[in-house]
Parts: C-alpha cells; sequence; structure tokens
C-alpha cells in the first residue's frame, strides 16, 4: 500500500479535507465515515490527533514550509486507513 497511487489518492483526500473541514476533529471523522462508513471512536480520535501532532513536529523539524505541514501531516495519516484491513473488501 505503498504505491504512488496510495500517495497521490492520500494527498488529493488530505487537501479535500482541510480545504473543507475547519477543525482537525471534523477531518478525522469526515475521513473515518469516507473510509470506513462509520464514525470513529473515541479512542480512534484521540489516536489520529496525536499522530498528527507529532507528525506535523516532525514535518516542522524537516524545514517542511508550514502551510504544507497539515495536509502533509493529513496525507500520512489518510495513508494509513488506505492501508488498514477495516478498508479492504474481500468479494
Amino acid at each position: 500500500m505503498n504505491s504512488e497511487l496510495v500517495h497521490e489518492t492520500a494527498s488529493t483526500w488530505a487537501k479535500h479535507l482541510t480545504d473543507s473541514q475547519r477543525s482537525e476533529q471534523a477531518r478525522v471523522e469526515n475521513a473515518y465515515r469516507a473510509a470506513f462508513g462509520r464514525p470513529a471512536t473515541a479512542e480512534e480520535l484521540t489516536g489520529a490527533v496525536q499522530y498528527l501532532l507529532t507528525a506535523r513536529k516532525t514535518l516542522q523539524e524537516s524545514g517542511v514550509p508550514a502551510a504544507e505541514r497539515e495536509p502533509q501531516a493529513l496525507a500520512s495519516y489518510l495513508r494509513v486507513l488506505l492501508g488498514s484491513n477495516e478498508f479492504l473488501f474481500v468479494d
């Protein structure tokens, strides 16, 4: 799931979420509903917020411009959702 398609999909999805949702919590909730058809649990929401905080800090320390940190951090989290077992559909 580390293909170019997954990276492009996650980046496009992250841009859409950052453009359409003001809060980080709303972005995560929207992502869970879109990916899994259900709301994020409290534990998933807490984990996502913590992950995004750490990812933004890492991106900042790596010299990524401020305007790119949020979409890049969110895209990295969305790649996790896309690669999760819950996202898979077995026919």
